[in-house]
């Protein structure tokens, strides 16, 4: 056997980053709808879905990023996948044609902290300094 499942994350001697990001993708939803009655609930504000979605989801979406080597298509992909949960949340669908620039002043994910991209980098650099 090449590979194996060691806390959470596929380990193998080649490379397998799309299939693990397919799979970080996949817990990554599932957390998000296991949520979904905090997410969809119309009393809680609009920054309090954001926090639970920072907080609990995201985590789940980059766990063991710290040793990905992610292409600009691959964190494309991640971030796609963020936004489809931020659309969620605010109730959009994919007929409703939003930009992103819309869904970012919306959601105030201007801040660069919130992107999943800059969250991986962040992660990556922390990594190297315990190293």
């Amino acid at each position: 056997m090449n590979e194996y499942i060691y806390l959470g994350q596929t380990i193998a001697m080649g490379d397998r980053l799309e299939e693990e990001i397919k799979v970080r993708k996949n817990k990554g939803w599932g957390k998000f709808w296991s949520l979904k009655k905090a997410c969809k609930n119309n009393k809680l504000k609009l920054k309090s879905k954001i926090k639970i979605l920072e907080s609990c989801v995201m985590p789940v979406l980059s766990y063991g990023a710290q040793t990905w080597s992610l292409t600009k298509e691959q964190t494309k992909n991640l971030q796609n996948t963020q936004r489809a949960m931020e659309k969620k949340i605010l109730g959009i669908k994919l007929k409703d044609r939003v930009s992103n620039k819309w869904m970012k002043i919306k959601t105030n994910s201007n801040d660069i902290s919130n992107n999943i991209g800059a969250t991986v980098k962040k992660l990556k650099f922390k990594y190297a300094g315990h190293l």
